[in-house]
């Protein structure tokens, strides 16, 4: 399913909406469930940037479904080491 505007294209500024959001594969369908209620309510799709973050594990796994889910979408998808935080206090 692709979501287009209803509103004349014109009323979009140039403008980016940069969106970040952590995924794991546990919460992965709460994460399809707040895209699909986002694409519904933005007015310029098109001026949507997620920036989704994840483990190495689950890295390769989450960019084939999103970009088999939702091939529209603009997206990086960046993996989050977590042996760098491994032993450390605050």
């Amino acid at each position: 399913m692709e979501f287009k505007n209803l509103y004349d294209f014109n009323t979009c500024t140039n403008s980016i909406i940069h969106n970040p959001m952590t995924l794991n594969g546990t919460h992965l369908w709460d994460f399809v469930v707040c895209l699909f209620s986002l694409f519904q309510h933005v007015l310029c799709l098109e001026n949507v940037l997620f920036h989704f973050i994840t483990t190495i594990h689950y890295w390769l796994k989450l960019h084939r479904i999103i970009a088999t889910m939702f091939s529209y979408l603009t997206f990086l998808l960046y993996y989050f080491n977590a042996n760098l935080m491994h032993n450390k206090t605050w």
